[in-house]
């Protein structure tokens, strides 16, 4: 049975020792899912975005016009000097380490207990997340930044409403798992902002088991309406390369012999141009699977389009090749009881002609 905002289950949130500030609130929770929101990352994107006068902001979403107006009185705000150290500089926006670190300490008690690896990029140690952690919430607090927030969270009751319909959300997430392989235990966090503007992901080892998460937007960006499926398209993909892990890019001595002689624009689009081969493998690859789990976008699936004619339409020209060696997967589970020991086969299954 569905849950919520009843319980935390599977993961130590610690909402109570940071209840002021919600570094996580748990909008849904499922068997195998949960929705969440974070005051800690809306803040941190919103004060990265004031550092830099909303220059880079989607202004087809309404609540980036109304944080404009909402916080550009606290530009002098002292946070904002603090900030320097933990923005992206070049591209004048966050820099996507600082919501991972965020997203990780979510399932921990403090910041002691997450694991090092979890806290990197403009982190250079854990006391450095503590200190940053600090001087934000005195942002928050003096911009009375969990008022504005509110109306958001409100906001989300469609996304709440679609995950507690008669549709099982979880069915997405089950299927990954049955079909990827790995650890029955695994969680997937899906965490959302309206102020997020870069998706960005990863995994954390609890007690409890292994915690997928990833932070993406809610609506559509290109219109700033709320829209379910876009957010689970682009949930669920960052899902299926989390699981494929680095199993491609350690086939990258074989792919790169594989390739020879090949032209990348035979196997993806002209963006992929500068990208190494094995990282255009691993992109047909987790095009493939995707259609595979989702049956092409069968009722049971979140999405209503062919996801292979969609990846074909993207310039994975020959997709074909792995969606149909992914048969011999399905037909040998006991070979291969999960996908990364199969990444190998599907890298040569691209480059047979």
């Amino acid at each position: 049975m569905k849950k919520l905002l009843l319980t935390l289950g599977f993961c130590v949130l610690a909402i109570a020792a940071a209840s002021a500030q919600e570094k996580c609130n748990v909008v849904y929770e499922g068997e195998k899912a949960m929705l969440c929101t974070s005051d800690y990352i809306d803040t941190y994107l919103i004060a990265t975005a004031l550092k830099y006068n909303f220059a880079n902001v989607n202004k087809n979403v309404a609540a980036w016009n109304d944080a404009k107006s909402y916080f550009t009185p606290y530009k002098k705000h002292a946070f904002l000097k603090t900030l320097d150290k933990f923005v992206d500089k070049q591209s004048r926006s966050a820099h996507y380490s600082v919501p991972c670190a965020f997203m990780a300490y979510s399932f921990f008690d403090d910041v002691k207990s997450v694991p090092s690896e979890r806290v990197f990029g403009v982190f250079s140690s854990k006391k450095d997340l503590s200190d940053f952690i600090v001087e934000l919430e005195k942002f928050y607090n003096d911009t009375n930044a969990g008022e504005f927030l509110k109306k958001y969270k409100d906001e989300l009751g469609e996304v709440v409403e679609f995950f507690n319909s008669d549709r099982d959300f979880d069915y997405d997430f089950r299927t990954l798992d049955a079909y990827m392989g790995g650890a029955d235990n695994a969680k997937y966090a899906v965490f959302t902002s309206y102020f997020n503007n870069n998706g960005c992901w990863g995994s954390v080892s609890t007690e409890n088991g292994t915690v997928f998460h990833s932070l993406t937007i809610p609506y559509n960006y290109y219109t700033g309406n709320v829209e379910v499926e876009c957010m689970l398209g682009n949930v669920l993909s960052n899902f299926v390369s989390m699981k494929l892990g680095s199993s491609v890019e350690d086939c990258a001595a074989v792919i790169e012999e594989l390739a020879k002689k090949q032209k990348k624009i035979d196997y993806a689009n002209q963006g992929w141009s500068n990208y190494w081969w094995w990282g255009i493998v691993s992109a047909n690859i987790e095009n493939a699977i995707q259609a595979k789990v989702y049956k092409e976008g069968s009722a049971e699936g979140p999405f209503k389009y062919d996801m292979l004619y969609n990846a074909k339409n993207n310039g994975f020209k020959n997709i074909d090749r792995v969606y149909n060696a992914l048969t011999v997967y399905e037909e040998n589970r006991d070979q291969y009881p999960s996908i990364d020991l199969y990444a190998e086969e599907l890298a040569k299954a691209l480059f047979a002609k």
